[in-house]
């Protein structure tokens, strides 16, 4: 009896053992895949290991799973550091019992000679060890591809897979059996228009359409339980009561029992457990007989396959040095590298390409926003590109639909009209701009909630209550931190580092760099020479700053939180509070970035950061009692533009602090020493300026107490009114347009909150501040 030892992707498997028994029906096969053959050579991790890792070194799950995945590579204590950490971790988690090694799937093949199906000669993770068991490597591949192939190129994604489908139709018409045809497609966008079009062309296709854990309504309601008692253990117990089927209990169950564990603070386990739910898929119920899905090279024979988005990226697969383990330390431990991968992926496509089927290949220009080119292949096997078009006759009224859908946009906004728009109208009829996208969803919020308040939440539902709704009541929001945002955060760091005995600049800046999640590009890093300097130079001008105050007693990083009813509180961190003569209070804000106070939008929900410090300050036990006397911005890089600066001036103009400040000379003086010359402007106060008859100039930005009071009232009212219109779940999709931008330049749902022209808000005649154009 004939014994064969193969190793190939899983996905081959069926093919494989099809293909041998018709050659030999008593044959001994062993069939294996790379990842089961690497964990029984090298060892497996138990998942639990994933949750170690998190916290013993304090990272997110996403890095403990990559982490995980390369501990079976590091044999030996490295000297570079990254490696040195690996191996230090898989000592750890060897100690803990969480490395198991089974060689019996290894030691099988040894000295054998082994078949490799899919795979590469390239491929130094399975072909080093293979040699290192003596095997005989049999690499089943082929590099012959047949001429004269046509790449078809159409404008749009959707007119590629209804050609496809069209064609598809047709096979099936002229007797083709649905198994031999295959649609492979590695783009995942494809995924909607094949199956919305499907059913109009009346036969299915093998889609794994996954829907996870997450998305089921069960487990939205687990985790609402689990949010408000902040108990998993609590709220598993829940479970058994729910209306569900006992597989979805113990889906649920089983991903609890992964993610628990006491040591995980909540916020780690809440984050890790919605990780883990949105992972575990739940395949959809497969069709047969179907047209045939694949996602990866497989082996077949003498079939139709269509070949969608065969570009640039895809075919072969693009891969970037940006690895947890960079291209030079997987070098170290053998791994293979982005560019050898991206050979692997060329030449496992190659020999795939050259099998003996019917190929059609096709790929659209475009998608959303981005423009696609053909895949370098087209070049090398000399395939002639050919502008596509669907057929005058096809089988899907959908298309006409969308056509039509299309030519009513351009008359709606440009009054365009043509004969295709008067022809369609007359076969196919669209509820064209009659959906309602306003909110009609779950009600996530209600009067018993503890809700917690801050600027930056409220200015949200005031710029969009439908993007307040998503981000942090639904909590789609994907935002995880950017170069702004990591800039802010290290200068932050400095700025309360300062007020510190012993202060040392390169100390604060190396701790405020080491402490920061964020990982700068290159790029990024040499950018951050020259604000390191900006920073330099706003801090000296700090601490002239503050040698010009008088009794002068300093906050920094100061949080607040003033409950504005039983349920609700309003919180925040005042970047720097600033008491002159133990009486008079001046609140500063850093900014790294070019916003500015504007008063005159604070009625509209926004630039009230300083107005919610104003309030939390006057009901705090601490600070209630000081007189506000100075709200500011303190913007610490300069912008982009170059401005002469005067050669007497203390600080430059942009350090000068922003904002308003009291009608007094002689409270200014104590937060200015530098201020009160009759006919010279503030050192380190914009828009200050004295007369020759000691009068405040006409542009000079002063207030009196009763306006700063205003504006605490103001920012009162918009957290009252913000809260009771939260508790109420009204979401509307209204994006308030501020500036030409508005709130959806950059929201992340743009996608499904299908935004009409008419929801959006253009609060008319905001007057701007008048600022004077003299250099103060």
């Amino acid at each position: 009896m004939t014994r064969r030892y193969i190793i190939a992707p899983y996905a081959m498997h069926k093919n494989l053992l099809n293909f041998f028994r018709q050659t030999d029906s008593f044959a001994d096969i062993k069939t294996i895949d790379k990842r089961d053959f690497l964990a029984s050579f090298f060892s497996e991790i138990n998942t639990q290991a994933i949750k170690e890792i998190m916290i013993e070194e304090n990272v997110s799950d996403d890095v403990a799973k990559k982490i995980v995945q390369l501990l079976p590579f590091i044999d030996k204590n490295y000297s570079i550091d990254k490696l040195k950490n690996l191996f230090r971790i898989k000592e750890k988690m060897d100690g803990l019992g969480l490395i198991k090694k089974d060689p019996y799937l290894s030691m099988l093949f040894k000295g054998n000679s082994v078949d490799v199906y899919g795979y590469s000669v390239l491929d130094k993770e399975l072909i080093n060890p293979l040699i290192s068991l003596g095997c005989q490597i049999n690499i089943h591949s082929s590099e012959l591809i047949r001429n004269n192939q046509t790449l078809k190129q159409f404008p749009t994604i959707y007119e590629e897979v209804l050609s496809c489908l069209n064609k598809i139709s047709s096979l099936l018409d002229s007797g083709v059996n649905s198994k031999d045809i295959y649609i492979y497609c590695s783009d995942t966008n494809y995924l909607y228009y094949l199956n919305r079009f499907q059913t109009d062309f009346h036969f299915h296709i093998n889609i794994p359409l996954f829907r996870n854990l997450y998305s089921q309504n069960f487990v939205c309601d687990f985790l609402k339980n689990y949010h408000q008692n902040k108990n998993l253990k609590k709220a598993s117990e829940s479970i058994s009561q729910m209306s569900i089927s006992e597989e979805n209990k113990i889906l649920l169950n089983d991903v609890i029992n992964e993610v628990f564990d006491e040591r995980f603070s909540f916020e780690a386990q809440y984050q890790y457990l919605l990780s883990s739910l949105k992972n575990h898929q739940i395949p959809d119920d497969i069709y047969h007989p179907s047209i045939c899905f694949i996602s990866e090279p497989i082996m077949v024979k003498n079939s139709h396959v269509f070949v969608l988005g065969f570009r640039e990226g895809l075919f072969p697969t693009s891969y970037q040095d940006s690895d947890y383990l960079t291209d030079q330390e997987k070098g170290i431990i053998s791994l293979n590298t982005s560019l050898e991968k991206g050979k692997i992926s060329s030449q496992v496509l190659t020999s795939f390409f050259a099998q003996e089927n019917y190929y059609y290949f096709s790929y659209s220009e475009r998608y959303a926003t981005n423009n696609y080119y053909p895949s370098p292949f087209a070049k090398i096997w000399g395939m002639e590109i050919v502008e596509a078009h669907l057929p005058e006759t096809y089988y899907s009224k959908t298309y006409a639909e969308m056509i039509l859908a299309t030519l009513c946009d351009s008359n709606k906004f440009y009054q365009e009209k043509n004969e295709d728009f008067y022809a369609l109208k007359e076969l196919v009829s669209i509820p064209y701009d009659s959906y309602d996208n306003n909110f009609t969803g779950a009600r996530v919020f209600d009067d018993s909630m503890l809700l917690k308040h801050s600027y930056s939440k409220m200015k949200t539902y005031y710029a969009c209550p439908f993007q307040y709704y998503a981000s942090f009541g639904l909590k789609l929001d994907p935002f995880s931190g950017n170069f702004s945002t990591a800039l802010g955060t290290v200068a932050h760091h400095i700025f309360q580092d300062m007020y510190q005995d012993h202060f040392d600049f390169e100390k604060s800046y190396q701790a405020a760099l080491n402490n920061n999640d964020y990982q700068f590009t290159e790029e990024e890093q040499v950018l951050l020479i020259q604000l390191k300097a900006d920073i330099k130079v706003a801090v000296e001008a700090i601490q002239l700053h503050n040698s010009k105050m008088e009794k002068a007693q300093v906050f920094t990083e100061k949080f607040l939180s003033i409950s504005i009813d039983k349920n609700t509180t309003v919180e925040g961190i005042i970047d720097k509070i600033i008491i002159t003569n133990n009486q008079h209070m001046f609140l500063l804000d850093y900014k790294t970035g070019k916003e500015t106070f504007t008063p005159s939008l604070v009625e509209y929900g926004s630039s009230f950061q300083l107005p919610t410090y104003a309030f939390l300050t006057s009901q705090s036990p601490q600070f209630k009692d000081y007189s506000l006397s100075g709200l500011f911005i303190h913007h610490i890089i300069p912008d982009s533009i170059g401005r002469e600066e005067k050669e007497d001036a203390l600080i430059p103009n942009y350090l000068k602090l922003d904002g308003y400040v009291i009608d007094n000379i002689d409270i200014i003086r104590s937060f200015d020493g530098t201020f009160g010359i009759p006919g010279e402007e503030s050192a380190f106060i914009k828009s200050l300026k004295l007369t020759k008859n000691n009068q405040f100039y006409k542009y000079s930005h002063v207030q009196t107490k009763d306006y700063f009071k205003s504006l605490s009232d103001m920012a009162l009212q918009l957290f009252i009114e913000g809260n009771r219109n939260i508790r109420q779940n009204i979401f509307s999709v209204r994006p308030q347009f501020l500036d030409q931008d508005g709130p959806c330049k950059r929201c992340p749902f743009k996608d499904i909150c299908y935004v009409k022209y008419e929801q959006k808000v253009f609060p008319k005649e905001i007057k701007q501040e008048e600022i004077e154009d003299s250099g103060i």
